[in-house]
C-alpha cells in the first residue's frame, strides 16, 4: 500500500467515526475510501509538448478538457494527490492518464514529487455522469455522486449501509442515556 493509500484510508477510517459517533451514515469518509479502494498509483511526469498548462484551481474542467481535444489517446483520471515537500496532505484532484500510464497534469504548476491515486474513468462514464453543476464526476457539486460510486464499487452501498446502521445505533445509545439522565435528574 502506498503512503498515499494508507493516508487516505486513514482518512477515511477517522472520518467515519466522526460521522457515526455524530449520528450520521454519509460523511467526508466516502470518497476517501472508495478512491483507495480503487484507485491505481501514479507518479508525476514533467508536463511534455504538445501538452500546455491551463488556468490554475480548474483540475476537472482542464483534466476533461485535455483528454477531449487530444487524439492521442489520454484517459480522465480523478482522486486525490499529494506533495511529497511538507506535510502530507491529499487534496481531491484530476489528471489525464497517457496510454502508456503517464501522468499528464494540466493544472499544477509544480508537480515535483507528487504522487496521485486515483479512479481512470472512460469518455462514456464522464458523458454520462457531467453533473451541470460541478466539472467533478465524484462530487457533483451538491454531494457526492453516489450512484457512479456505487456503480463502479457496489459494496460501497453494503458500507454506508453498515455505517447508517452503526449512526442509528448511536443516536439511539445517546437518547437513552439522555432519558436515563432526565429520569435520574427529576
Amino acid at each position: 500500500m502506498t503512503k498515499l493509500r494508507q493516508i487516505l484510508s486513514r482518512e477515511a477510517n477517522s472520518w467515519r467515526f466522526l460521522s457515526i459517533n455524530a449520528g450520521q451514515s454519509r460523511g467526508p469518509w466516502i470518497l476517501p475510501e472508495f478512491i483507495a479502494r480503487n484507485g491505481r498509483d501514479f507518479v508525476h511526469a514533467p508536463l511534455q509538448y504538445p501538452y500546455k498548462l491551463r488556468p490554475e484551481k480548474q483540475c476537472f474542467a482542464n483534466a476533461q478538457r485535455v483528454c477531449e481535444g487530444t487524439r492521442l489517446g489520454l484517459r480522465y483520471c480523478e482522486g486525490y494527490a499529494v506533495r511529497a515537500d511538507g506535510f502530507p496532505l491529499p487534496f481531491h484532484h484530476a489528471w489525464a492518464i497517457t496510454p502508456c500510464g503517464a501522468v499528464v497534469d494540466p493544472t499544477l504548476r509544480d508537480g515535483k514529487g507528487v504522487t496521485y491515486c486515483g479512479v481512470v474513468l472512460h469518455a462514456a462514464v464522464i458523458a454520462q455522469h457531467r453533473s451541470p453543476y460541478s466539472w467533478s464526476l465524484f462530487d457533483a457539486g451538491r454531494g457526492l455522486n453516489l450512484p457512479l460510486i456505487f456503480h463502479l464499487d457496489p459494496e460501497m452501498q453494503t458500507l454506508m449501509e453498515r455505517a447508517q446502521r452503526s449512526a442509528e445505533r448511536v443516536a439511539r445509545e445517546k437518547a437513552e442515556r439522555e432519558a436515563r439522565k432526565s429520569e435520574v435528574a427529576a
